[in-house]
């Protein structure tokens, strides 16, 4: 079995592709069987795959049926959370700039568990945490405004127009 997938190459495959590894001729040919080889999954572009590829392919899903052992065994090497060398403490930042934290398997927002910490209490849903100064990551308690979701509208509105008027000229 090749090391690359889960069969060997045919030898009419092998001849096919032969031009692109030997010399690389650039003929019109060559590119046609460099763009098969590269193709992959042929249904993607519409191209049905073969009786041969079917049987190849069906080989390769019931031998991972048949070994699931082997997965088992790979998994039970993956080093969990603390173990792994990327773990990071549980910590990253989310696609919006928010510093994240896993707290009993589940990601929080970090100012807001800060927020909740100074009030002793659970946040609301209707409650907002502001960061006064803009940034996202700064989750320092005097950087923090706990507020309703209508004034945090109001004071986020009330600051793009005061960005506006200093950049801008009032535009």
């Amino acid at each position: 079995m090749s090391p690359k997938g889960i069969y060997e190459r045919t030898e009419e495959e092998k001849e096919r592709l032969r031009p692109l590894r030997v010399g690389h001729k650039d003929t019109e040919e060559a590119r046609k069987n460099y763009s098969r080889a590269r193709m992959g999954n042929k249904n993607r572009l519409g191209i049905p795959h073969t009786e041969e590829d079917k049987k190849k392919i069906s080989v390769g899903v019931l031998k991972a049926r048949e070994k699931p052992e082997v997965v088992q065994r790979q998994l039970e090497r993956t080093p969990k959370m603390e173990e792994n060398p990327a773990w990071n403490g549980g910590k990253f930042i989310s696609k919006d700039g928010y510093i994240m934290i896993r707290i009993n398997g589940k990601y929080r927002a970090e100012h807001r568990l800060i927020a909740e910490k100074a009030l002793g209490r659970p946040l609301k849903r209707s409650e907002h945490v502001h960061h006064v100064n803009g940034k996202k990551d700064d989750n320092r308690n005097c950087n923090l405004l706990i507020c309703t979701n209508s004034y945090h509208q109001w004071l986020m509105n009330k600051m793009a127009r005061l960005y506006q008027r200093e950049h801008f000229g009032g535009i």
